[in-house]
């Protein structure tokens, strides 16, 4: 039983107008999150990854790791 789950949510808008690449997750070019003026695939894959829900998850999932060692 050494199994972590988490989970995080990113908020934003699904947009009519599709902007940026089409290539990466399915949804990147239709999906602008909260604070920002442009869809995931218009801000690109650094700034993209330092707000995704992933990167949530892997910190949260990081924190509890170093708390355990």
């Amino acid at each position: 039983e050494n199994m972590i789950l988490e989970e995080a949510e990113m908020k934003g808008e699904v947009t009519y107008e599709l902007k940026g690449s089409k290539e990466g997750f399915g949804f990147d070019f239709c999906f602008v999150p909260h604070g920002y003026d442009k869809t995931f695939s218009e801000l690109g894959l650094d700034e993209k990854n330092k707000i995704s829900a992933r990167k949530k998850v892997i910190d949260k999932i990081r924190t509890r790791l170093v708390r355990s060692a």
